[in-house]
């Protein structure tokens, strides 16, 4: 991608003749390549897969699922897999869950939030009728 950014550029600025210009766009892309290269190095050397390799899996064994879904112990998990909020499988004696069964789970509680959480309209509706609602009070007239 940066080749043809800077093949673009190079048309552009060779076209005018601006040699200064196309001079410091060749620095920038350097000085971008060179960035790039550090930080796959950085990534390399942290053990993180290259882009490739980090296909999704299709079922994940307990400790990855409940680190998939942010962390939660594997306890949690269980007690999720009971309850029937989470799909699981097993192969042989191995208890798996299907990656798109995590993905269902998470769009279960999203869609759960959207549910619950009022809109910015209802809260500035239920505002205004807090107001009213105290403005006619102080209207009214007491009775004894």
């Amino acid at each position: 991608m940066l080749i043809k950014v800077f093949d673009e550029v190079h048309r552009v600025l060779w076209e005018r003749k601006e040699r200064e210009a196309f001079e410091e766009a060749r620095a920038a892309v350097r000085a971008e390549v060179e960035s790039l290269l550090q930080l796959a190095e950085h990534t390399a050397g942290e053990g993180i897969p290259p882009a490739a390799e980090r296909r999704r899996k299709l079922l994940y064994n307990a400790k990855e699922a409940a680190e998939q879904l942010g962390g939660i112990s594997i306890r949690t998990l269980y007690s999720l897999m009971r309850a029937g909020e989470i799909e699981s499988v097993t192969i042989g004696s191995r208890r798996m869950f299907p990656g798109e069964a995590l993905e269902a789970y998470v769009e279960k509680l999203r869609a759960k939030a959207a549910e619950v959480l009022p809109t910015e309209r209802e809260i500035a509706m239920a505002k205004v009728g807090q107001r009213v609602m105290r403005q006619r009070q102080r209207r009214r007239p007491t009775r004894e």
